[in-house]
Parts: C-alpha cells; structure tokens; sequence
C-alpha cells in the first residue's frame, strides 16, 4: 500500500508528497486541504494545530508568526483578535502582556 504502478512501470513506486494509493492501485489520490499524506502515503491525516495546509501546498506548514490554528485539519491560519496575539506554539491565542497592546 502507499505504492501504485501503471502499465508503462515495470515495478510499484511510492505515491508522490501530498498523495496516498492503495493495494492494487494504478493512480495516486491527492490529499485535500488540511491534511496531507502518512510517511507511508498509505492515509491523508489531518494537520496538527498550529500547522495548515491550502490551496497549492504539498504538505501541512507551520503557521506563519503572529498567526495560529486551534484545530487540527486547518486550510488556513487565523489572526488573534485586538488585545491578544498567537502563543509560541501557534496554536492559540494569549493576551498582550502588561505594557504592550495590539489593535
């Protein structure tokens, strides 16, 4: 599994980043957004928080700084509202500490 072969291959290859195939498979399947392939590529899983995956994007990626998911499978990374910015980890948000302000 994980592997496909179509009739110009003479033996089974590994099913490319970002898509899975099963036993018997010619073609492999594109993972949707927000999840991306197993190492195996036998499944798509969702992305951890703090992590995406859109449009165009082979694989899940850490939110960009200042921005967070609080869920798995995310396609696209939130902004904190006035008052608060992304934790370190990019998987919520905290508020400004004392001294700073964010609009």
């Amino acid at each position: 599994a994980g592997t496909f072969r179509s009739d110009d291959m003479v033996t089974c290859d590994l099913c490319p980043i970002n898509t899975i195939g099963g036993e018997g498979d010619s073609e492999c399947e594109v993972c949707s957004n927000g999840k991306e392939a197993s190492d195996d590529r036998t499944q798509c899983v969702k992305c951890t928080r703090g992590k995406y995956k859109g449009d165009g994007m082979e694989q899940c990626d850490q939110c960009p700084v200042h921005l967070y998911t609080d869920d798995e499978g995310e396609a696209e990374c939130a902004t904190c509202p006035p008052g608060e910015q992304a934790n370190s980890a990019q998987t919520g948000c905290e508020p400004c500490p004392l001294g700073y302000y964010k609009q």
